[in-house]
């Protein structure tokens, strides 16, 4: 981050290039963005944040056949988002194994076949299908995600073959996120995908802290937060992004930076 005073001027890439701006808006976890302050610039308040454990893994397949679900007639088996859930004792065991530092074996699931809605993206005749599995600790009770990743990914296949038992002939390509793998790719620490804890103490005007919950970074003209870390927090909604966007629109607008 390049400051002049209490000024976000631009930002210093990885090869050392400087890039300028009247104003930097930053989506990625909060922790990291507090990374690239001088420590003096970072409050007090935000070094308490509490990320808590990641609770998912992903499975992502390439499929060179469409999916059959065996429950549904074929005309209404292919959607872009199902929640595959045998019922309420299926979430209380895996939830279970999870406060127990392990991952679940019988995991529910989201599955999200986005082919379904758009045949682009895949070959005439595939598809794709993105498996959210939970629950799935970062921090295990046992061994180390390296060690227990094929287990996982067999737990996750073996929960959607209820639904469609011939899908492991159809895999084609595949990657295994692990909550270790979401960790070190995505730069998400803990591989909480909510960034933080969402607990009543962290929503609202108290995400991340009380303070930058208006989405200016506070004590930081020209810095501005976004994503997962801020309110209303994590989620396909997009409505930290907006949030945020309509304040530093404004400011733009009012001759604020």
């Amino acid at each position: 981050m390049l400051l002049e005073g209490t000024r976000v001027v631009g930002l210093r890439l990885g090869d050392g290039q400087g890039v300028t701006a009247r104003a930097v808006l930053s989506g990625t976890h909060i922790q990291k963005t507090l990374e690239l302050l001088p420590s003096e610039r970072v409050p007090e308040e935000a070094r308490g944040v509490r990320v808590g454990n990641g609770f998912g893994m992903v499975l992502r397949l390439g499929l060179s056949q469409k999916l059959r679900y065996r429950a549904c007639p074929e005309d209404q088996a292919r959607v872009g988002l199902g929640l595959l859930i045998t019922g309420e004792r299926q979430l209380d065991r895996a939830y279970g194994e999870y406060l127990a530092g392990e991952p679940a074996r019988d995991p529910p699931l989201v599955a999200m076949s986005f082919s379904a809605v758009d045949e682009t993206l895949v070959p005439p005749g595939g598809e794709v299908l993105w498996l959210w599995a939970q629950y799935y600790p970062y921090r295990l009770a046992r061994g180390s995600w390296e060690e227990r990743a094929e287990e996982a990914r067999e737990a996750i296949l073996q929960s959607f073959e209820r639904y469609d038992p011939e899908v492991r002939q159809k895999i084609v390509a595949e990657l295994v996120q692990t909550p270790l793998w979401l960790e070190r790719e995505f730069a998400m620490p803990s591989a909480n995908v909510m960034h933080l804890e969402m607990g009543p103490d962290q929503m609202f005007m108290l995400r991340p802290w009380l303070g930058a919950h208006g989405y200016r970074f506070p004590g930081i003209r020209g810095l501005y937060l976004t994503g997962a870390s801020t309110h209303p927090g994590g989620g396909i909604m997009g409505a930290s992004g907006r949030n945020a966007a309509r304040v530093l629109l404004a400011d733009l607008s009012r001759g604020r930076l």
